[in-house]
């Protein structure tokens, strides 16, 4: 509360100077109208407003009626590593502002007299990517006519964090809260469908019924036992088992697992890729079977009846990091499983882990939401690289065991 309290205080006294120095620069641009020289001459007031402006936490400065930077204080240099002209220029070339439309309503606040509060995000002096909430403050002379603007920036990168990680661990909660209520529906539907499937196997015992009795008896039964592996799949995600590792050679269950995700698939080609020296993992060989399997199973719905290419590697990676990846850079075995589909479009990616939420006619939404739950079970993380038209890969980072030998030499080398 007395942060808050304080930064009000602070932005209070930022605009009362931004207030302060629109009257001063009014007057100084009225009292410019009014001589014989039209050309722009600072004052030498400058210097000690920018000294009296050099503890202010913002980054300011002020540009005339045709958009040009003439006045900058500390904050603002050392944000933007720029002298006045240069700031300008580089304005222009788009090497700091992000997004174009940006410049454009900061330059028409000088120019045109409209003043205008955003956010926007920037490229700093030291090539940092950071988000700027910005106030650009217009001036008008005694004719109404634009005589330019002052520009504030204040560094909102750790409040736009904090808002993401609230959002994410709301999400989550929600997902928690689904994934207990599709526990218990699916362990109610699991019962009734026990029940159901006992009856059609004891109607099937009968050796007189109709050959079109019997064949549509073999249809509800397999379409019992589909609804049976969905609602098991409801409950591995509701449950969220802990994994029994041991040490593991993904080599040895990848071939097996990839098959079984492409069962019922005659128009797909598989392509495995295994490197020889891939190192191994602590991993549960049940967990990691399933998430093969969901993954060539998500890829086959995806291509649906076109013919297409799946193609599954295993290789190793040293010091993975940037990205999703953990902050800590460490040695990780990657599985990579693509496709040649019809891809994923760019604002449905962040949603493909949610349960439930599927892109595809033949899918639950279960199998990359599990997948995912797995995936960070075991200390790993998953990437999903997608274009439209081209294909979709997913990439799975699993921890290698510290103590392979061969992980020892190469960390050594």
């Amino acid at each position: 509360m007395i942060t808050q309290f304080l930064v009000v205080i602070a932005q209070s006294v930022s605009w009362g100077l931004l207030g302060a120095l629109s009257f001063f620069f009014w007057k100084q641009h009225r009292e410019q109208k009014g001589g014989e020289s039209q050309e722009w001459t600072p004052p030498f007031e400058f210097a000690e407003l920018g000294a009296a402006l050099a503890g202010n936490d913002g980054a300011l400065s002020f540009h005339d009626a045709n958009g040009c930077t003439r006045f900058q204080n500390t904050a603002h240099a050392a944000l933007f590593g720029e002298d006045a002209e240069s700031f300008d220029q580089a304005c222009q070339k788009g090497r700091i502002f992000k997004q174009h439309e940006a410049v454009a309503r900061l330059v028409s606040a000088s120019t045109s007299g409209q003043s205008w509060h955003g956010e926007v995000d920037v490229v700093t002096a030291t090539g940092h990517d950071i988000v700027l909430e910005v106030h650009a403050l217009a001036m008008r002379d005694s004719r109404g006519q634009p005589a330019g603007a002052f520009w504030l920036f204040h560094n909102i990168s750790s409040r736009r964090e904090q808002e993401h990680q609230r959002e994410r661990e709301e999400r989550f909660q929600r997902l928690d809260s689904l994934g207990q209520m599709a526990g218990g529906l699916a362990h109610d539907f699991n019962t009734y469908l026990t029940v159901m499937l006992g009856f059609v196997s004891a109607a099937r015992a009968n050796d007189n019924l109709p050959a079109e009795v019997a064949r549509r008896l073999d249809q509800a039964e397999h379409t019992g036992w589909r609804a049976r592996e969905l609602t098991q799949e409801m409950l591995d995600f509701a449950r969220g088992a802990e994994p029994a590792k041991c040490p593991l050679h993904l080599a040895s269950v990848v071939e097996e697992s990839a098959d079984l995700g492409i069962q019922g698939s005659t128009n797909l080609r598989l392509k495995i890729q295994l490197a020889p020296e891939a190192w191994r993992v602590e991993a549960d060989p049940r967990q990691i079977r399933q998430v093969i399997t969901n993954l060539v199973r998500n890829a086959a719905q995806a291509l649906g009846e076109r013919t297409g290419t799946i193609e599954v590697r295993l290789e190793n990676q040293s010091r993975v990091c940037g990205g999703s990846a953990p902050p800590m850079p460490t040695n990780y075995v990657l599985l990579t499983v693509s496709d040649d589909g019809p891809g994923i479009p760019a604002d449905r990616l962040p949603r493909i882990f949610e349960p439930f939420y599927t892109t595809k006619a033949r899918g639950t939404g279960l199998g990359l939401a599990i997948t995912h739950n797995i995936v960070k079970r075991h200390g790993g993380f998953v990437r999903v690289k997608s274009q439209p038209g081209i294909g979709t890969t997913f990439e799975v980072f699993l921890p290698a065991l510290a103590a392979e030998p061969a992980l020892l030499e190469s960390t050594a080398a």
